[in-house]
């Protein structure tokens, strides 16, 4: 099983939070045919307080699209909305990395344009951590679904409403 390769640690954010915003920037862009194999990146979290980016200013993050590599800086993020932001900012320049359309202005307005859905769905990560992980520990052997014989569905599965809609389909 492959895991996020994330390095260091924010002052001012948990590792939970940084993953989720990881995998909810990811599954955004890959939604839209911009993916990138998140299980062959490094996410490295230290200190970028000296480093200036093309544009001469302080850097909250830095992509690597050659490395396969994103930092993300100690001293930017003191808000997790603002962290989520260089992380979404950061994950688009690796979707874009392969492509000429990386630039600033483009990679900062597609953030500023996402970043509501990524924040959504980062949320809904971070608040159902350890319940989704207690039921996922629960599927083992001895842990708490009793093995019964003969197998069979809980009919559970379908008397949960859920509210999606598709307002894609077209009905005939």
């Amino acid at each position: 099983m492959e895991k996020l390769n994330i390095k260091g640690k924010h002052p001012h954010a948990s590792k939970v939070a940084i993953r989720a915003w990881i995998h909810a920037s990811h599954t955004i862009l890959s939604f839209h045919n911009l993916p990138f194999d998140l299980y062959e990146w490094r996410f490295e979290i230290l200190d970028l307080s000296k480093k200036t980016n093309s544009l001469g200013r302080g850097v909250g993050g830095v992509c690597s699209f050659r490395k396969k590599r994103i930092r993300l800086s100690t001293h930017a993020g003191r808000t997790l909305s603002h962290l989520g932001t260089i992380i979404l900012h950061e994950c688009i320049h690796a979707a874009l990395g392969h492509i000429e359309q990386s630039e600033e202005l483009i990679v900062s307005t597609l953030t500023a344009r996402l970043k509501p859905d990524v924040a959504a769905m980062a949320q809904i990560l971070i608040d159902g951590t350890y319940k989704r992980a207690a039921y996922l520990a629960h599927r083992q052997k001895g842990m708490g679904y009793p093995d019964e014989k003969p197998d069979r569905y809980n009919k559970e599965q379908w008397e949960i409403a859920d509210g999606v809609k598709d307002k894609y389909h077209k009905r005939r």
